[in-house]
């Protein structure tokens, strides 16, 4: 087998799988390049999840993909409730109320990071008056404390992944947002025109006109 080529390789692998019946779950697939699966119907079954239409595209093009959403305020206080109390209801406090919502609402309806957040949240249950300090502490900057205390780095993994899929120049872009402070609002434009003082302005082909 190691002395096959990555063609025939391929074929092989068409060959064997041709002759089951199979579920193939990919999971975060970045690359539209093609893959050693049989065009078999109703036998085989494969499932593609990834942040790109154009790799749905590519392994379905008569099918439109299916898109995510976000999660709501409720399904995400839901999830967050399983992360901190193991499923059960837990004994959240009703004056609480505006810290999990607060919370809740910060990460976007987005999984992973209610799953990290979760996790620093159960970290932090102490007494009472303690758990709430720490949590009153976490829902005022949700970003930082995602990235400052996932212990597991999962966020971080993430944007590792996004990171080193940008080209060279969109890196020094991205990482030029480190410079602004959390939640910082700034308009496309003015951000266009620091990119470009700062010399990044060759993405787009942009340059400053000096007055003279």
């Amino acid at each position: 087998m190691l002395s096959l080529s990555e063609i025939d390789l391929a074929r092989k692998v068409t060959e064997n799988l041709n002759q089951v019946k199979f579920l193939l779950v990919a999971d975060d697939v970045w690359t539209v390049d093609a893959v050693a699966l049989p065009m078999n119907k109703g036998s085989c079954k494969v499932l593609i999840t990834s942040r790109y239409d154009q790799v749905a595209l590519n392994a379905n093009p008569r099918r439109d993909p299916h898109h995510l959403r976000f999660l709501t305020e409720e399904e995400s206080w839901k999830l967050l409730q399983m992360e901190v109390y193991g499923g059960g209801e837990g004994n959240w406090p009703i004056e609480w109320e505006n810290i999990r919502k607060k919370i809740a609402t910060d990460c976007g309806g987005l999984p992973l990071a209610l799953k990290v957040v979760g996790g620093i949240l159960k970290s932090k249950i102490l007494t009472r008056d303690a758990t709430k300090t720490a949590w009153t502490k976490v829902s005022e900057s949700v970003g930082a404390y995602t990235i400052a205390q996932d212990k597991e780095g999962s966020m971080e993994k993430i944007i590792a992944l996004s990171y080193d899929k940008l080209s060279y120049p969109l890196r020094d872009c991205f990482l030029y947002f480190g410079v602004f402070p959390e939640d910082f609002e700034m308009s496309t434009w003015n951000l266009k025109y620091v990119w470009i003082a700062e010399g990044m302005g060759r993405i787009w082909g942009f340059k400053l006109r000096r007055n003279r």
